[in-house]
């Protein structure tokens, strides 16, 4: 379950905003996992942290790294970081190969018909 929902709710006040319908153990979850990051407080309120946490738009346990970067003075390293962990693939396929290989053999195949007839 995606935390930054819950964050949204728990720091938009006291009103259910549907969470009553949730899977219980399931919202737990987000709680507790809430409650390790230090957004949420003993007693479940949203901490200041928390709220500077909701602010970004990012899952909260990158959030949080984002935010103890910046005090720690290393922002530019966890922001590359961040930025790996946040895309589905960081690697660049050769979307291009296909494409390549047909102007290749199409490149090929000019040569070949440009020579032809000098033989």
């Amino acid at each position: 379950m995606q935390l930054c929902p819950t964050l949204t709710l728990r720091s938009s006040g006291p009103a259910e905003h549907g969470a009553a319908r949730a899977q219980r153990g399931a919202l737990e979850d987000a709680l507790r996992q809430l409650y390790l990051l230090d957004a949420l407080d003993d007693d479940g309120r949203v901490t200041g942290l928390g709220r500077a946490m909701s602010a970004l738009p990012l899952e909260p346990s990158l959030a949080r790294s984002l935010l103890a970067a910046a005090e720690l003075g290393c922002l530019p390293d966890a922001l590359t970081v961040a930025a790996m962990l946040s895309a589905e693939s960081v690697f660049v396929g050769n979307r291009r190969a296909p494409h390549a290989a047909r102007c290749r053999a199409a490149e090929g195949r000019a040569h070949a018909g440009a020579v032809t007839p000098l033989l």
